[in-house]
């Protein structure tokens, strides 16, 4: 009976163990496009692996990976968060929508500045 149980335990660690695994992976895989291109615009800007890892760290835990991608394209062509707010205007978002965005953006920029040393945008 204890070889049963132990054996029962052991295969629902492997389980859990693989379904943990492979939600991180998963996760992971969500935002490397976003991610991807974040990291090429921050070693554009001459920043080392270390702080462009920071960088995507941070952003992808603060957005969604929807979210995640307007920050990256608008990285990718150098936007500032006006230029970023007549983007989503000009898309149709609400005016309250793109003002509570560009708040998360805001917050989101001055703690990746305190914490990797580099600007999530340009402004």
């Amino acid at each position: 009976m204890k070889t049963r149980k132990l054996a029962y335990a052991i295969m629902m660690l492997g389980v859990v163990t693989m379904v943990t695994g492979f939600a991180q992976a998963q996760n992971v895989a969500d935002r490397s496009g976003p991610g991807e291109r974040l990291m090429e615009v921050c070693a554009s800007r001459g920043n080392d692996n270390t702080v462009c890892q920071c960088l995507i760290r941070e952003a992808g835990s603060r957005f969604d990976l929807p979210h995640l991608a307007v920050v990256a394209s608008a990285a990718v062509r150098g936007e500032s968060l006006s230029e970023i707010g007549t983007g989503l205007s000009n898309a149709g978002y609400r005016e309250s929508e793109i003002r509570s965005f560009l708040a998360r953006i805001q917050s989101a920029d001055t703690v990746i500045s305190q914490t990797c040393g580099v600007r999530l945008i340009n402004d």
